[in-house]
């Protein structure tokens, strides 16, 4: 979501305040991003728990991109994987959520 809100503030030219998911089934946000608060009291302010979780995602994504640029593409699993670290498939391994046996490659 960080990136959806990034996006939307460089399409709009507007700083954006809140991004949310919404769950078709459940009729409701299942993941919300606020950027900003606003009280009567206070005015509009930065929410600064989710403002950096915003910096931190954007700083990952540059990272990554320096990354694609320079050719390298080093494995990052999850530690849910449960890989070993000798798998000779480590570097190219693209299992959705990792794989959560260890073994589970081997069989």
């Amino acid at each position: 979501m960080p990136l959806y809100a990034h996006a939307l503030g460089e399409q709009t030219g507007k700083e954006v305040s809140r991004v949310e998911y919404w769950g078709l089934k459940q009729g409701k946000p299942v993941h919300r991003l606020r950027l900003k608060d606003y009280t009567q009291k206070h005015g509009l302010q930065d929410h600064e728990r989710d403002q950096a979780k915003m910096e931190d995602a954007l700083d990952r994504v540059a990272r990554h991109v320096t990354n694609v640029r320079e050719g390298n593409f080093p494995a990052d699993p999850p530690e849910s994987c449960g890989c070993p670290f000798f798998c000779p498939a480590l570097d190219i391994c693209r299992v959705a959520g990792g794989v959560r046996d260890k073994w589970a490659w081997n069989r």
